[in-house]
């Protein structure tokens, strides 16, 4: 039987493309790897010497000027862009007296074509193909279709097409799904390896920006001359990336609120009250229909849940607004929103307000970006987030069925980048059915890149629903 192709079902019938299944399970890994990193260690030094010889600082300066476009303010020595501009300064880079000259790439005026003209006899044949072919392959803009970490990442180049498994355990390690990479590659006995890599992944949702700004140039064009095009733009390429930077660092952070439109802010409320009335407390709250998923016993504490029926334009039954635990002589209430807490605790000095006391309030916005990230204060005072994996197994269970309730239900809701058709109605046709696995896509990698997602979908649950084919 051949061997399955890297976008065929997979032979185990798990229903997923071979790239997503087996495919790095059925090669072993490779050594050739480890020498493309060491002949790099060993040539790159040797190639910046040569460049400082050959054409001095002065010419290093200018070819920065140019890679930045100014839009870089560092040195490249302050750069976390300097290992980037330097492999791109070595293999690609043309100095402005030699364009006039130019007319094909790989070009006889970089300075590791100049390097190679003068000591080729003098090296061994494994650096010889590692500067050909690191020479010879120009930048482009890569999505990342498949990811094993330690391992390296199945690649698809978004302008011409090409699909390929690059090794890389560290770059795989800070990968994602979807993600996009600027690169061009280094290639050794069927193996690839990254070259010039860009130091900031991008986020899929970029990808049509990308297509936008350089897929018609490609159109029409057969492989050799859309090779050919992408050295013509690698600085068109880079200049873009930065674009795209720059548009991320400097966007506003999306404003987070919760299911009833409240903007979220942490908040805490302790309450003391006398050790005596304790199971007076907790027979009271638990006689409450908000509050009857509870007590369950944590520790030394017992945990209710807050939660209240759903509104009728909600696909959840019902909502989750808050947790009460009970200790030995404080509660302590936590939502997401300050209006939340004001509601609870209206309703707690309703049932209990002969037995309870408010010690203090405490809230803190939360960043979208370090949501993670612990407050400067003393551990006790600290706000933390509600974790669905700090509730009773119950209570998680049926929230994890609801949230993926909400997710399939994407399905059958009007998306304005479909024109207001469902994804349902959109994959009928064949232009619709791409932007629904685009956004869907988007919506994985989205996913995939928060440093700690309170709930994780298995969106291949939403392409079944939908017809498309599992990744």
């Amino acid at each position: 039987m051949m061997d399955p192709k890297i976008n065929d079902p997979c032979p185990c019938l798990s229903g997923k493309k071979y790239k997503n299944c087996c495919m790095l399970k059925d090669h072993p890994r490779s050594f050739t790897h480890k020498l493309i990193i060491r002949k790099s260690e060993e040539l790159i030094p040797r190639l910046m010497a040569y460049a400082e010889e050959k054409w001095g600082y002065d010419m290093f300066e200018e070819a920065w000027e140019e890679f930045s476009g100014a839009q870089l303010e560092e040195s490249p020595e302050d750069s976390p862009y300097e290992d980037m501009f330097i492999r791109w300064f070595l293999f690609l880079w043309v100095p402005q007296m030699f364009l006039e000259q130019e007319t094909r790439y790989p070009s006889p005026y970089t300075l590791v074509s100049t390097f190679l003209e003068e000591n080729r006899d003098s090296l061994d044949s494994l650096s010889l193909r590692y500067l050909y072919s690191a020479m010879g392959d120009p930048p482009s803009f890569w999505q990342v279709e498949a990811v094993k970490k330690g391992r390296g990442a199945i690649l698809r180049d978004l302008l011409i097409g090409r699909e390929l498994f690059v090794e890389d355990e560290t770059a795989s390690n800070h990968l994602n799904k979807w993600d996009i990479l600027l690169a061009n590659l280094i290639e050794l006995d069927g193996i690839y390896g990254f070259n010039m890599l860009a130091p900031f992944s991008l986020p899929a949702s970029v990808r049509e920006d990308i297509l936008e700004e350089f897929s018609e140039v490609f159109q029409g064009l057969r492989q050799s001359e859309a090779t050919q095009q992408l050295f013509d733009l690698d600085l068109d390429l880079i200049w873009f990336y930065f674009d795209l930077m720059e548009d991320l660092l400097t966007a506003d952070p999306p404003e987070m609120r919760n299911m009833d439109g409240e903007k979220i802010i942490i908040t805490k409320s302790l309450y003391g009250f006398n050790p005596q009335d304790r199971q007076a407390i907790i027979s009271t709250l638990a006689s409450e229909p908000e509050f009857s998923d509870g007590p369950h016993e944590e520790g030394d504490k017992l945990l209710f849940v807050w939660i209240k029926k759903g509104e009728p334009s909600s696909t959840l039954e019902f909502v989750v607004k808050g947790t009460i635990e009970v200790r030995s002589q404080y509660l302590e209430t936590e939502c997401n929103s300050s209006e939340r807490d004001k509601e609870l605790r209206t309703k707690l000095f309703h049932l209990l307000s002969d037995k309870l006391t408010l010690q203090k309030t405490s809230s803190e916005k939360l960043d979208p970006f370090q949501a993670t990230a612990s407050p400067s204060r003393s551990q006790a005072d600290r706000i933390d987030i509600l974790k669905l994996e700090d509730l009773p197994e119950d209570v998680q269970s049926d929230i994890t069925h609801r949230m993926e309730a909400l997710y399939l239900s994407w399905a059958d809701k009007p998306v304005p980048a479909l024109g207001n058709l469902t994804p349902r109605e959109a994959v009928k046709e064949e232009s619709g059915r791409e932007m629904v696995i685009s956004l869907i896509n988007d919506w994985e990698n989205t996913q995939s890149r928060m440093e700690d997602p309170q709930f994780l979908f298995d969106f291949n649950k939403l392409r079944k629903e939908l017809g498309l084919p599992l990744e």
